[in-house]
């Protein structure tokens, strides 16, 4: 992080116009100080919020059953990390400039694109983990009674983050409007609802209940956060958004999930060779599939492959 804010310095100096060495202005920093506290507010709940799981699981726990979840929630974290934070970065700039252009219709152009394609990049991943949680933790982890433990919860965590992904570009939403008492808010009740709940499911259900718990609460948080950010930002848009970005993409990765469901047990009698090509082809396919029937994602990628003019449906 050091080196890394030298070279943004450096590069930023050479960027700038020349001149006299510059100063501090604080007035800058008064301008911009109540969301830079509310961003620091979301930062902590948030952190507290990902990990408090762990920190409480870990005094609940046996070491090894406490091993086996942190297995399979790093497992499921991938999704965020490797395919959520690239969208999120590349276009939360581009959607801070509509806000400052005030140009309401690109803001919402730009959120329902940005829902259709985290559910075309995250949700046929999300599937395929759920299905086959066994087999992609056997590529990574060489120890049948780890896996035999976090194949049962691993499916739980990814639809956990499968929920959160649907979240961001409401988030993502709010931050370009230095909206930050929404998610701060947010996050204490989330603390303050499923920290018990946590303990009752994990005494009840052991690690199952604790997943279980994660993906309850990212449903939570989206079937409250969504309309709220609506009701402020985008009136009148949480029924475009469910029915014609959300509800084509979720319902064929779930018809997809529940179909392949059935040819585990085949996979089972495969060889390694067959069974990963099988897997692979099922992400393919359905990945096509999402993104063919994403009435946003389809003619940005058809522009893509042609180079030519969208097509629009």
């Amino acid at each position: 992080s050091v080196v890394a804010a030298a070279v943004y310095g450096r590069a930023a100096r050479a960027a700038l116009p020349a001149g006299g060495p510059g100063r501090f202005q604080f007035e800058h920093v008064r301008r911009v100080w109540a969301f830079a506290a509310g961003m620091a507010g979301i930062t902590a709940t948030g952190t507290l919020l990902v990990n408090l799981d762990k920190v409480l699981l870990g005094r609940w726990l046996k070491l090894a059953s406490f091993g086996h979840y942190t297995l399979a929630f790093y497992a499921a974290s991938l999704m965020g990390g490797l395919l959520v934070a690239p969208v999120f970065n590349a276009l939360f700039p581009r959607n801070c400039a509509l806000v400052e252009r005030g140009d309401e219709a690109g803001q919402r152009r730009l959120y329902h694109l940005t829902i259709q394609a985290l559910i075309t990049v995250v949700w046929p991943v999300a599937a395929i983990l759920s299905v086959f949680a066994r087999y992609v933790l056997q590529l990574w982890i060489h120890d049948q009674e780890a896996v035999a433990a976090a194949e049962v919860v691993l499916p739980y965590l990814a639809a956990g983050v499968a929920l959160n992904t649907l979240m961001v570009p409401a988030y993502m939403l709010q931050l370009s409007h230095a909206w930050t008492t929404l998610g701060f808010k947010l996050n204490l009740v989330l603390i303050a609802v499923f920290v018990p709940l946590l303990y009752v499911l994990t005494v009840r259900w052991g690690l199952r209940g604790a997943a279980a718990n994660f993906a309850l609460m990212q449903g939570t948080y989206l079937l409250v956060g969504m309309p709220l950010t609506h009701r402020r930002l985008l009136r009148a848009a949480v029924g475009e958004v469910v029915m014609r970005d959300m509800l084509p993409g979720i319902a064929l990765c779930v018809l997809a999930a529940a179909a392949l469901t059935g040819t585990r047990e085949a996979l089972e009698a495969a060889g390694p060779g067959l069974r990963y090509a099988a897997i692979c082809g099922a992400w393919a396919a359905l990945a096509g599939g999402t993104a063919l029937v994403s009435a946003r994602v389809r003619p940005m990628l058809w522009r893509v492959l042609t180079g030519g003019v969208p097509r629009t449906g």
